[in-house]
């Protein structure tokens, strides 16, 4: 969780002036959390900070996370069916080993209150079919437990994702041969 939440926190609201200052700065402990995660010194950070958390150390995520994964798997997977959706119906109209758009025609997902509207990108689909691929690799007792987990955030569906195989070709995909 922390690695895939700190691109969002460091890289866009934590460097853009707006948000960095009102949100980002009027909360010390995240400044701290952002500054730990961008941290290459982890010697240093832990004289800082002491040890990880217990829930670190048992493997858990903390239950006031929760709250953040069920909004992502509310926005980001119908985001991620209409990219698939609109790439599955670009391959029908393209021959195995073609390189896709970068973008392709609009998808609409909710996000918050509203609907948002953006260009599909397949790239999106090739990390998430690395995501799927292990979880497929997964023991069954493992698989079982993510499934069991994912479904109690709403995101169950991200594990039936029938996504075509594709290869990355820089920032673009290609359906693969």
């Amino acid at each position: 969780a922390d690695f895939g939440l700190q691109s969002t926190m460091y890289g866009h609201l934590g460097r853009d002036p707006w948000p960095k200052r009102e949100w980002i700065d009027p909360r010390p402990h995240l400044r701290d959390w952002i500054d730990r995660m961008a941290s290459l010194d982890h010697d240093a950070v832990r004289a800082r900070y002491g040890a990880p958390s217990p829930e670190a150390a048992e493997d858990t995520i903390p239950p006031t996370l929760e709250p953040v994964l069920r909004i992502i798997c509310r926005e980001f997977l119908p985001m991620v069916q209409g990219i698939l959706d609109e790439t599955q119906r670009t391959a029908q109209t393209r021959p195995k080993g073609a390189l896709l758009s970068r973008t392709l025609g609009p998808v609409t997902f909710p996000m918050g209150e509203h609907r948002f509207t953006r260009l599909a990108i397949p790239f999106t689909l090739w990390k998430m079919q690395g995501v799927l691929d292990a979880f497929r690799a997964m023991p069954d007792a493992d698989r079982d437990t993510a499934r069991s987990w994912l479904r109690g955030l709403g995101g169950e569906e991200f594990l039936d994702l029938d996504i075509p195989r594709l290869e990355r070709v820089a920032m673009q995909v290609r359906l693969k041969e």
